[in-house]
């Protein structure tokens, strides 16, 4: 039953995954609301309810969503090298977006770290190293997105995805 109602949480990380990267004209929600539900949605899909741990895991994915991302992900959606690097963009991670996104996704899972719960922060490591190269790759390529289509709509999978490898990772 329990696992039934974390199913829900997949569309809910969705949208504070797009809520996050929403400009004020679009946002539903305030972005640090989304990102506090993106933490909370998390720290309950591996298993953190009302503990400490839950805090710090809730805590550490907002504070790691909130470091850019835009160029790997500008550049994932276009194929174009645009804009400026992003301050932990150094050698690969300048030439492969693919590579810099799962690097990047993977930084949150090594943040939560912090909650000394070594499994849970495997899978969302794991979960967001998948999420981030995935998303772009999906929107550009599945749904035939370009633009801002494709951004707000490689947002929304992203969250999707990061909670789908979560509920289904034991």
């Amino acid at each position: 039953m329990i696992k039934l109602l974390l199913l829900l949480l997949i569309p809910l990380l969705a949208f504070f995954d797009r809520q996050r990267g929403a400009d004020k004209k679009t946002e539903i929600i305030p972005k640090i609301v989304a990102l506090a539900g993106l933490g909370i949605c998390v720290s309950l899909l591996v298993g953190h309810w009302l503990d400490w741990q839950a805090l710090v895991i809730a805590v550490t994915v907002a504070v790691g969503y909130t470091f850019g991302l835009g160029h790997p992900v500008g550049m994932a959606l276009t194929g174009k090298d645009i804009g400026e690097y992003e301050s932990w963009q150094v050698g690969i991670l300048r030439s492969n977006p693919w590579l810099a996104l799962a690097v990047r996704g993977a930084f949150i899972g090594v943040c939560s770290l912090a909650a000394i719960d070594y499994l849970a922060a495997l899978k969302i490591t794991l979960a967001f190293a998948v999420a981030f190269p995935l998303a772009p790759w999906i929107a550009t390529r599945v749904f035939k997105r370009t633009g801002t289509d494709a951004w707000s709509l490689q947002e929304t999978i992203r969250g999707g995805l990061a909670g789908a490898v979560l509920w289904l990772l034991p």
